[in-house]
């Protein structure tokens, strides 16, 4: 038969108030049918920046500075707890200014108590100003981005990973999914190669479609499998 549309909402961890409204919006939210639920990332945000916000034509952020942003994985893993069917989704982290092994190690642990429902989706960044907070070099993100990508595929495999000078990694638990946001300057072109899906926000859905084919993403196939390809 025909394919169902899947519907999630985004951001699940944004200007929450009260822990209690986070985690009963996400059960009226699977008692209703909806598929999945996602969260935004960004440790600080700064009070003023001169980083361009990418999807909004005053370069700025929709939500003022102060806005409460709730972890990303925490929030997640406490909606896991109260759920048992809704799939949860980060949209995105950012990726390429933290550890990989703890996002991998992270990422498998809420995918294990959520019982599978979790996918992982990761950004580049386009904050230069949190990078610089967390000491984290901006510059060569998008190089770095494909460098972690890899090392915690092999992670998750289960074998011995060796990353950088010789580290030898120990192998964790295996997540489903791996998605990306194409904002920056990361090099597209691999992108198919290394990740299940892609997302962009602001896009109309044809435009995501034929972005995924240019990276190599076989949406139809997903599609076909049940998989959320974009």
């Amino acid at each position: 038969g025909a394919a169902l549309m899947k519907i999630g909402l985004i951001p699940v961890n944004m200007a929450v108030a009260d822990s209690r409204h986070l985690l009963s919006a996400a059960m009226k939210a699977e008692a209703i049918g909806i598929e999945s639920l996602w969260t935004f990332e960004h440790v600080i945000i700064p009070i003023d920046y001169e980083s361009k916000y990418p999807y909004n034509a005053t370069g700025k952020m929709g939500a003022p500075p102060e806005t409460n942003l709730v972890d990303p994985l925490i929030a997640l893993a406490a909606i896991a707890s109260c759920t048992s069917k809704i799939r949860l989704a980060t949209g995105v982290n950012i990726l390429s200014q933290t550890n990989p092994l703890y996002l991998a190690k992270q990422a498998a642990s809420l995918d294990f108590v959520s019982n599978g429902r979790f996918m992982l989706g990761v950004g580049i960044g386009w904050l230069r100003e949190e990078f610089d907070a967390l000491g984290v070099p901006f510059e060569h993100r998008g190089a770095r981005f494909d460098d972690y990508v890899a090392a915690m595929r092999k992670v998750w495999s289960g074998e011995v990973v060796e990353q950088g000078e010789a580290q030898r990694l120990v192998a964790v638990q295996q997540v489903e999914k791996l998605g990306a946001s194409a904002f920056g300057r990361t090099k597209r072109h691999q992108l198919g190669q290394s990740l299940d899906g892609f997302g962009h926000m602001g896009a109309e859905l044809s435009q995501c479609r034929t972005r995924s084919r240019c990276r190599g993403i076989d949406v139809a196939a997903m599609e076909d499998r049940g998989e959320p390809g974009i």
